[in-house]
Protein backbone atom coordinates (compact mmCIF):
# COMPACT_ATOMS: atom_id res chain seq x y z
CA UNK A 1 0.00 0.00 0.00
CA UNK A 2 2.86 2.41 0.84
CA UNK A 3 4.63 1.95 -2.05
CA UNK A 4 1.31 2.90 -4.57
CA UNK A 5 0.70 5.85 -2.04
CA UNK A 6 4.07 6.68 -3.11
CA UNK A 7 3.82 6.54 -6.55
CA UNK A 8 0.47 8.91 -6.16
CA UNK A 9 2.46 11.40 -4.52
CA UNK A 10 5.24 10.95 -7.27
CA UNK A 11 2.36 10.91 -10.00
CA UNK A 12 1.16 14.43 -7.96
CA UNK A 13 4.57 16.48 -7.60
CA UNK A 14 5.08 14.96 -11.32
CA UNK A 15 1.83 17.08 -12.69
CA UNK A 16 3.45 20.30 -10.65
CA UNK A 17 7.26 19.79 -11.98
CA UNK A 18 5.68 19.58 -15.86
CA UNK A 19 4.26 23.14 -15.56
CA UNK A 20 7.29 23.81 -14.13
CA UNK A 21 6.07 24.94 -10.99
CA UNK A 22 8.20 24.54 -7.39
CA UNK A 23 6.72 23.23 -4.37
CA UNK A 24 5.66 26.62 -2.93
CA UNK A 25 3.31 27.21 -6.07
CA UNK A 26 2.12 23.39 -5.64
CA UNK A 27 1.17 23.89 -2.09
CA UNK A 28 -0.18 27.60 -2.47
CA UNK A 29 2.28 29.44 -0.70
CA UNK A 30 2.86 32.97 -0.47
CA UNK A 31 5.90 35.17 0.11
CA UNK A 32 9.62 33.20 0.78
CA UNK A 33 8.38 30.53 3.20
CA UNK A 34 11.09 28.83 4.73
CA UNK A 35 9.58 26.78 7.09
CA UNK A 36 6.08 24.82 7.53
CA UNK A 37 4.91 23.07 10.04
CA UNK A 38 0.94 21.60 10.47
CA UNK A 39 -0.97 20.50 13.28
CA UNK A 40 -3.53 18.24 11.89
CA UNK A 41 -6.40 17.61 14.51
CA UNK A 42 -9.28 15.09 14.75
CA UNK A 43 -12.26 16.30 17.22
CA UNK A 44 -9.59 18.23 19.25
CA UNK A 45 -7.41 14.78 19.45
CA UNK A 46 -4.05 15.84 17.58
CA UNK A 47 -3.30 12.90 15.32
CA UNK A 48 -0.15 13.93 12.49
CA UNK A 49 2.60 16.90 12.85
CA UNK A 50 4.09 17.43 9.33
CA UNK A 51 7.17 19.22 8.75
CA UNK A 52 8.43 20.84 5.92
CA UNK A 53 12.04 22.60 4.87
CA UNK A 54 12.05 24.78 2.35
CA UNK A 55 14.99 26.70 0.47
CA UNK A 56 15.51 29.49 -0.61
CA UNK A 57 14.14 28.50 -4.51
CA UNK A 58 10.87 27.47 -3.02
CA UNK A 59 11.54 23.70 -3.07
CA UNK A 60 11.46 21.10 -0.06
CA UNK A 61 14.47 19.83 1.25
CA UNK A 62 13.17 18.03 4.37
CA UNK A 63 9.86 16.74 5.00
CA UNK A 64 8.97 14.95 8.57
CA UNK A 65 6.05 13.24 9.25
CA UNK A 66 5.45 12.38 13.14
CA UNK A 67 2.43 10.15 14.80
CA UNK A 68 2.18 11.05 18.46
CA UNK A 69 5.45 12.77 19.02
CA UNK A 70 7.00 10.20 17.03
CA UNK A 71 8.56 10.44 13.72
CA UNK A 72 6.98 8.08 11.03
CA UNK A 73 7.89 9.05 8.14
CA UNK A 74 11.02 11.44 6.27
CA UNK A 75 11.72 12.69 2.95
CA UNK A 76 14.78 14.23 1.92
CA UNK A 77 15.41 16.39 -1.73
CA UNK A 78 18.54 16.54 -3.68
CA UNK A 79 18.88 18.63 -6.51
CA UNK A 80 20.65 19.59 -9.71
CA UNK A 81 22.50 22.57 -11.17
CA UNK A 82 19.40 23.58 -12.65
CA UNK A 83 17.35 23.44 -9.39
CA UNK A 84 15.24 20.44 -10.09
CA UNK A 85 14.53 17.79 -8.05
CA UNK A 86 17.42 14.70 -8.75
CA UNK A 87 16.67 12.69 -6.10
CA UNK A 88 15.27 12.04 -3.18
CA UNK A 89 15.90 9.73 0.02
CA UNK A 90 12.61 8.04 1.87
CA UNK A 91 12.74 6.50 5.09
CA UNK A 92 9.62 4.63 6.73
CA UNK A 93 9.91 3.85 10.11
CA UNK A 94 7.96 1.95 12.89
CA UNK A 95 6.49 -2.14 12.91
CA UNK A 96 7.60 -1.96 8.80
CA UNK A 97 10.58 0.33 8.57
CA UNK A 98 11.78 0.50 4.93
CA UNK A 99 14.27 2.57 3.37
CA UNK A 100 13.81 3.73 -0.34
CA UNK A 101 15.26 6.03 -3.28
CA UNK A 102 13.76 7.94 -5.96
CA UNK A 103 15.47 9.05 -8.98
CA UNK A 104 14.09 11.82 -11.34
CA UNK A 105 15.49 11.76 -15.43
CA UNK A 106 14.97 14.94 -17.56
CA UNK A 107 15.23 15.67 -21.41
CA UNK A 108 16.64 18.64 -22.64
CA UNK A 109 13.65 20.61 -22.56
CA UNK A 110 13.57 19.91 -18.65
CA UNK A 111 10.67 17.45 -18.57
CA UNK A 112 10.81 14.38 -16.15
CA UNK A 113 10.76 11.51 -18.48
CA UNK A 114 11.14 8.74 -16.11
CA UNK A 115 11.50 8.40 -12.54
CA UNK A 116 12.78 4.98 -10.56
CA UNK A 117 11.99 3.90 -7.21
CA UNK A 118 14.70 1.72 -5.56
CA UNK A 119 14.90 -0.20 -2.28
CA UNK A 120 18.21 -1.97 -1.32
CA UNK A 121 19.75 -0.48 -4.27
CA UNK A 122 16.79 -2.84 -6.43
CA UNK A 123 14.65 -0.83 -9.12
CA UNK A 124 11.09 -2.19 -7.47
CA UNK A 125 9.03 0.38 -10.58
CA UNK A 126 9.23 3.02 -12.82
CA UNK A 127 6.94 5.39 -14.64
CA UNK A 128 7.80 6.65 -18.34
CA UNK A 129 6.46 9.98 -19.25
CA UNK A 130 5.95 11.45 -22.57
CA UNK A 131 5.16 15.23 -23.52
CA UNK A 132 3.36 17.47 -26.29
CA UNK A 133 5.33 20.63 -27.62
CA UNK A 134 3.73 22.63 -25.05
CA UNK A 135 5.75 20.67 -22.54
CA UNK A 136 2.42 18.92 -20.58
CA UNK A 137 1.95 15.08 -20.19
CA UNK A 138 0.03 13.29 -22.01
CA UNK A 139 1.08 9.91 -21.63
CA UNK A 140 2.34 8.44 -18.08
CA UNK A 141 3.18 4.37 -17.77
CA UNK A 142 3.69 2.77 -14.72
CA UNK A 143 5.66 -0.39 -14.82
CA UNK A 144 6.07 -2.65 -11.31
CA UNK A 145 8.85 -5.74 -11.65
CA UNK A 146 9.57 -4.85 -15.52
CA UNK A 147 5.50 -4.73 -16.51
CA UNK A 148 2.86 -2.49 -17.16
CA UNK A 149 0.60 -2.49 -14.33
CA UNK A 150 -0.93 0.72 -15.84
CA UNK A 151 -1.23 4.42 -17.93
CA UNK A 152 -2.40 7.40 -17.56
CA UNK A 153 -3.74 9.85 -20.78
CA UNK A 154 -4.00 13.23 -20.31
CA UNK A 155 -5.99 16.09 -21.75
CA UNK A 156 -5.82 20.14 -21.03
CA UNK A 157 -7.54 23.10 -22.26
CA UNK A 158 -6.32 26.55 -24.01
CA UNK A 159 -5.23 27.57 -20.44
CA UNK A 160 -2.65 24.68 -19.70
CA UNK A 161 -5.04 23.22 -17.18
CA UNK A 162 -5.89 19.45 -16.90
CA UNK A 163 -9.26 18.76 -17.95
CA UNK A 164 -9.39 14.72 -18.35
CA UNK A 165 -7.00 12.26 -16.95
CA UNK A 166 -8.19 8.46 -18.48
CA UNK A 167 -6.74 5.20 -16.85
CA UNK A 168 -6.13 1.81 -19.07
CA UNK A 169 -4.73 -1.58 -17.69
CA UNK A 170 -2.02 -3.17 -18.74
CA UNK A 171 -4.51 -4.15 -21.65
CA UNK A 172 -5.27 -0.91 -22.79
CA UNK A 173 -8.66 -1.73 -21.47
CA UNK A 174 -10.12 1.82 -20.24
CA UNK A 175 -10.41 1.75 -16.30
CA UNK A 176 -11.81 4.93 -15.32
CA UNK A 177 -12.02 8.70 -16.69
CA UNK A 178 -11.09 12.03 -14.75
CA UNK A 179 -13.02 15.19 -16.13
CA UNK A 180 -12.18 18.45 -14.29
CA UNK A 181 -13.50 22.01 -14.83
CA UNK A 182 -11.86 25.09 -13.56
CA UNK A 183 -13.26 28.64 -12.37
CA UNK A 184 -12.10 32.05 -14.14
CA UNK A 185 -9.21 31.97 -11.34
CA UNK A 186 -8.28 28.92 -12.27
CA UNK A 187 -9.18 27.23 -9.03
CA UNK A 188 -10.55 23.37 -10.17
CA UNK A 189 -14.06 23.31 -9.18
CA UNK A 190 -16.07 20.44 -10.53
CA UNK A 191 -14.37 16.97 -11.17
CA UNK A 192 -15.77 13.93 -11.96
CA UNK A 193 -15.06 9.98 -12.06
CA UNK A 194 -16.29 7.83 -14.53
CA UNK A 195 -15.92 3.64 -14.97
CA UNK A 196 -17.34 2.01 -17.37
CA UNK A 197 -20.52 2.13 -15.95
CA UNK A 198 -21.34 5.69 -15.92
CA UNK A 199 -20.44 8.33 -13.04
CA UNK A 200 -18.98 6.94 -9.74
CA UNK A 201 -18.54 9.82 -7.76
CA UNK A 202 -18.74 14.03 -8.39
CA UNK A 203 -16.84 16.32 -6.08
CA UNK A 204 -17.55 20.31 -6.34
CA UNK A 205 -15.71 22.93 -4.38
CA UNK A 206 -15.72 26.62 -3.93
CA UNK A 207 -13.25 29.40 -2.99
CA UNK A 208 -12.79 32.57 -1.40
CA UNK A 209 -10.53 35.40 -2.44
CA UNK A 210 -7.58 33.44 -1.25
CA UNK A 211 -8.19 30.83 -3.60
CA UNK A 212 -8.62 28.48 -0.40
CA UNK A 213 -11.89 25.70 -0.40
CA UNK A 214 -14.67 27.11 1.67
CA UNK A 215 -17.00 24.01 0.58
CA UNK A 216 -16.59 20.77 -0.93
CA UNK A 217 -19.60 18.41 -1.36
CA UNK A 218 -18.45 14.42 -2.42
CA UNK A 219 -21.00 12.26 -3.99
CA UNK A 220 -20.59 8.48 -4.83
CA UNK A 221 -23.00 5.45 -5.05
CA UNK A 222 -22.87 4.88 -1.22
CA UNK A 223 -21.05 8.06 0.41
CA UNK A 224 -22.03 11.47 0.77
CA UNK A 225 -19.82 14.25 2.12
CA UNK A 226 -20.12 17.86 2.43
CA UNK A 227 -17.26 19.97 3.98
CA UNK A 228 -17.60 23.42 5.59
CA UNK A 229 -14.00 25.55 6.03
CA UNK A 230 -12.94 28.60 7.88
CA UNK A 231 -9.25 30.25 8.13
CA UNK A 232 -7.43 32.24 9.71
CA UNK A 233 -4.27 33.84 7.75
CA UNK A 234 -0.99 35.67 8.42
CA UNK A 235 0.57 39.25 6.90
CA UNK A 236 0.61 37.01 3.40
CA UNK A 237 -2.09 35.86 3.03
CA UNK A 238 -1.30 32.02 4.37
CA UNK A 239 -3.64 30.47 6.37
CA UNK A 240 -2.30 29.32 10.02
CA UNK A 241 -5.31 27.84 11.29
CA UNK A 242 -8.22 26.43 9.37
CA UNK A 243 -11.53 24.50 10.64
CA UNK A 244 -13.62 21.80 8.71
CA UNK A 245 -16.88 20.70 9.77
CA UNK A 246 -17.54 17.76 7.92
CA UNK A 247 -21.03 15.53 7.26
CA UNK A 248 -20.79 12.65 5.69
CA UNK A 249 -23.93 10.05 5.24
CA UNK A 250 -22.72 6.15 4.47
CA UNK A 251 -25.41 3.97 3.95
CA UNK A 252 -28.08 6.47 5.43
CA UNK A 253 -26.16 7.25 8.75
CA UNK A 254 -25.26 10.49 9.30
CA UNK A 255 -21.90 11.65 10.95
CA UNK A 256 -20.40 14.57 11.73
CA UNK A 257 -16.50 15.36 12.00
CA UNK A 258 -14.71 18.03 13.17
CA UNK A 259 -11.05 18.68 12.45
CA UNK A 260 -8.36 21.21 12.92
CA UNK A 261 -5.52 22.33 11.34
CA UNK A 262 -2.93 24.56 12.62
CA UNK A 263 0.19 26.21 10.93
CA UNK A 264 3.25 27.29 12.05
CA UNK A 265 5.48 29.11 9.22
CA UNK A 266 8.75 30.89 8.88
CA UNK A 267 9.64 33.07 6.16
CA UNK A 268 13.41 34.06 4.75
CA UNK A 269 14.33 37.60 5.55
Amino acid sequence: MKRHLLLLLLFCSLLGWSQKKNHLQEMKLNGKVKYLKIYEYNDGILELVKEYFFNRQGNIERNNVYEKDKLISEFIYYFDKQGRVSSSDIYYYGDHPKEGRLVYIYDKRGNSIQEEYYEDDKLQQYTQNKYDNDNHIILSTLYVNEKELHHFEFTYNDNNQLVEVKRFDSKNVLESILKNCYDSAGNLYESDTYSAKGKEYSQKMEYNEYNNITKDRFVGENYTSENNYQYEYDSYHNYINKKISKMQEKRNNLENVYLKEHREIKYYE
